[in-house]
């Protein structure tokens, strides 16, 4: 069943994860306790919300001035969690709810971590962030034979945002190369068209 945008973008605005989740995109309900991490005397809380096929999602408490973590302190607190869920996206929230930030972590054999970060404000539409949704979207009919794998391959997919990008570039830099090659050099003189006399003859 196909997602509906506008609502994602509406559930984002308020802050309804649970119900984003659940009723819009088909993940399950993650029954499991909050647990705490704590850094340089600041203790963060990080409430389960939902999980499919064990890729998980928690929702993590501002900090003591109710504001989103600095990013440092971000890629602390994802380490820890990866304790907790190796896949999982995290959404940390400010106490005002104006702000939230989504966080995920590319993984790849032999290359550092690469975290992906998409920050709204509740003045924003939010709209680039609910296109990205739709696509962790699982109907009822995959459940059969849906596999951590394939969830976190989608959720890679959908939150990869500098994947897109470069791919979006290399493609731009191919066809900016081949317009080069067939522009005209402005410093060549223009080339005369050559009339040829029929012969009368």
């Amino acid at each position: 069943m196909a997602t509906d945008k506008t609502r994602i973008q509406r559930h984002l605005k308020t802050f309804n994860f649970k119900t984003l989740f659940v009723e819009e995109l088909g993940w399950d309900n993650l029954k499991e306790l909050p647990f705490f991490i704590t850094f340089d005397e600041q203790t963060y809380t990080l409430h389960p919300l939902v999980e499919k096929r064990g890729v998980k999602v928690y929702i993590c408490d501002p900090d003591n001035k109710g504001k989103i973590p600095d990013d440092p302190t971000l890629r602390k607190i994802e380490r820890e969690v990866t304790r907790h869920a190796y896949e999982h996206i995290l959404i940390y929230i400010d106490a005002a709810k104006e702000n939230q930030t989504w966080q995920w972590v590319k993984r790849e054999p032999g290359k550092p971590l690469a975290p992906r970060y998409n920050k709204l404000h509740k003045q924003q539409s939010g709209e680039p962030l609910a296109q990205k949704l739709q696509r962790l979207n699982f109907d009822i009919s995959e459940e059969a034979y849906l596999s951590t794998t394939e969830v976190a391959s989608r959720v890679s997919k959908a939150l990869d945002v500098e994947r897109v990008t470069k791919k979006f570039y290399d493609r731009f830099k191919v066809e900016h190369a081949a317009f080069l090659t067939f522009r005209r050099d402005p410093a060549q003189p223009p080339i005369k068209k050559r009339h040829h006399r029929r012969s009368t003859g």
